[in-house]
């Protein structure tokens, strides 16, 4: 046989191995029990990755073929493809340790979680965009979480981590909670009021994103942190007028963006930054008033969009600025007579006509 003959041959047994290999491969990538699609990992644990079930009332397994389960990314995320099989409980087994990002997502009919004592591990948000969601029910020997009145805290009461989307009205966020997680009221297009008690000091990431019929919210006193990673009011369209508490040194990138009812907000004196877009698409704001102790301006689009806004007033120097189309057509600029950087009157700053303030 010569060398080019044996080379071929020898690919072919190894394309063949590959094959096989690949063929005892495709079971554990596509397993199937009561439902539940699954994988087998090489911890000898089992994900599941997908539902194909009946739906309504949902008891997920701790074990599926003797072998601990875990609940992995967006596995029982509805699709037009599964519309007919929409959970309308979920419950945990005893035994289940671990749930993915994104697991249940878009669950329309979605209206209790049921979650065992064993559960410690839920990546959030794990029960987003569920608008019928009304409860969770936590295991009173649950180590990590509780849930008061269906609503999901951790064990310690220190921080709310989800309100169900399916409820609306007021809600009084209970005192001594400290922190509001990331997304905890997003999505929710029924909640009026929300009453912040003044233990709180941080607020997560996208926290009230997409509340669109809140009107009123207070910002607790001891507020010291919106996270740089923002959104936290944006598209809260009927949010009128709010105040930002002293302490709390930067306004996030799009934190009121599309807040097209905003006619009013207090900025803290303690300010120091704001970040791109925080006031985009404010379309009800007329008037503003920038603090002496703003520094530094990131981003673009600080008010783009704001077809309303007619004065800011910066009561300091003129700040660092970074970006561009800051400022709708039409907005002056107004700044305090004995403060310095700014152009002369009636010369453009970012595009904005520049004034004198008269008390």
């Amino acid at each position: 046989m010569n060398t080019a003959t044996t080379m071929y041959a020898s690919a072919l047994r190894q394309a063949a191995r590959m094959l096989a290999l690949a063929v005892l491969c495709l079971p554990l990538a596509g397993q199937e029990a009561d439902g539940f699609r699954y994988e087998v990992n090489d911890d000898g644990t089992v994900t599941i990755t997908g539902y194909r079930g009946p739906g309504g009332d949902v008891t997920i397994p701790a074990q599926i073929n003797g072998k601990p389960v875990r609940v992995g990314h967006r596995a029982f995320m509805e699709s037009p493809r599964n519309h007919d099989r929409m959970l309308t409980t979920v419950r945990f087994s005893e035994g289940i340790t671990s749930v993915g990002r994104e697991a249940f997502r878009d669950n329309r009919r979605l209206t209790d979680v049921y979650i065992p004592a064993s559960l410690t591990n839920i990546t959030r948000p794990a029960f987003s965009r569920c608008p019928a969601l009304m409860n969770f029910h936590v295991h009173e020997d649950n180590p990590e979480f509780r849930s008061i009145d269906g609503v999901w805290f951790t064990r310690d009461m220190t921080e709310l981590r989800h309100f169900p989307q399916g409820r609306g009205g007021e809600y009084v966020i209970p005192d001594g909670v400290e922190r509001i997680r990331d997304e905890a009221f997003r999505f929710n297009d029924k909640i009026e009021s929300i009453s912040i008690p003044d233990s709180v000091t941080w607020i997560g990431k996208q926290a009230f994103r997409d509340c669109e019929q809140l009107t009123e919210l207070v910002l607790p006193k001891n507020l010291e942190s919106l996270v740089r990673q923002g959104r936290h009011f944006m598209n809260c369209t009927s949010l009128k007028r709010i105040v930002i508490p002293d302490a709390v040194a930067i306004i996030p990138q799009y934190s009121f963006r599309g807040c097209t009812s905003l006619e009013e907000i207090v900025l803290p004196r303690s300010l120091t930054q704001i970040h791109q877009a925080a006031f985009e698409d404010c379309k009800s704001l007329t008037h503003i008033v920038i603090p002496a102790g703003l520094v530094r301006i990131q981003g673009s689009n600080l008010f783009a969009g704001c077809d309303q806004l007619k004065g800011i007033l910066f009561l300091g120097d003129a700040p660092e600025v970074t970006g561009s189309n800051h400022f709708p057509e039409g907005v002056t600029v107004y700044r305090l007579a004995r403060a310095s950087g700014w152009p002369a009157p009636g010369e453009e700053w970012m595009g904005a006509t520049t004034a004198i303030h008269q008390p």
